[in-house]
């Protein structure tokens, strides 16, 4: 299962965190407590400062929420799936596999309320999962990603990584992958992440508060910007 590794700091470290000794406590100033700010003087230059000069901005946001959408400010624009029949109809003849965490699971729990999901006798969170649509030629299956996974027990045989997966999967034009893996590495360095994505990178073939669990309107919207990829829109091409 692996878990969470408790304590993940040092005694000296714990030190810092003691109730009612430095966590809620005032810190009284050592010197003076107020700051007088005097207005300039006439003819008095400008001292620039670099330490107060703001930042350049290095990342701008991919887009926004309203009114329950997601609104891109650029890339495939997500068209909407708001009936089963539209879904149905972009995933015809598609083999769909989904490896990951709890988020990605919520695709498939979204996505199996349109395609039937077939009783594999396994957990829930942990999978696998499939759901078939013998009538339109669709499946759908869902796997957790490798360890570390903090989630209910799981059989060693079926932690499987997901670079192992897509090294074992024919691909083709019909086949749609899907992961999502970042929550159960929160507790690791981010040096542990980073090896994992490179890994699955090699594996592919060259072509408010925080929530981990997105409410519905959210898994909605990542859905159908997967469908927008998995179908784009023919008119907005031409």
């Amino acid at each position: 299962m692996g878990g969470y590794q408790k304590p993940l700091y040092t005694h000296e470290e714990a030190l810092l965190f003691q109730s009612r000794v430095n966590i809620k406590v005032v810190l009284r100033a050592s010197g003076p407590d107020r700051i007088n700010v005097l207005p300039k003087k006439i003819d008095e230059p400008e001292l620039e400062n670099s330490s107060i000069k703001p930042e350049p901005v290095k990342y701008s946001p991919s887009g926004y929420y309203y009114q329950g959408s997601w609104r891109s400010f650029g890339g495939t624009p997500a068209r909407q799936f708001n009936d089963s029949s539209s879904v149905t109809r972009c995933l015809t003849g598609k083999v769909i596999h989904m490896y990951g965490d709890s988020t990605v699971r919520q695709w498939f729990e979204y996505l199996s309320a349109f395609i039937p999901e077939f009783n594999l006798h396994r957990p829930k969170k942990v999978g696998p999962l499939m759901a078939v649509d013998g009538k339109h030629n669709i499946l759908l299956k869902y796997r957790c990603h490798g360890p570390p996974i903090r989630i209910l027990p799981v059989s060693t045989s079926e932690l499987r990584y997901v670079a192992n997966e897509l090294d074992g999967l024919a691909g083709g034009p019909d086949t749609v992958v899907v992961f999502s893996i970042w929550a159960h590495f929160t507790s690791f360095p981010v040096e542990v992440y980073i090896r994992r994505m490179r890994h699955i990178r090699r594996a592919l073939p060259i072509v408010s508060p925080h929530n981990i669990h997105p409410p519905p309107a959210i898994i909605k919207n990542m859905v159908d910007l997967i469908l927008s990829h998995v179908c784009p829109d023919k008119k907005m091409k031409s």
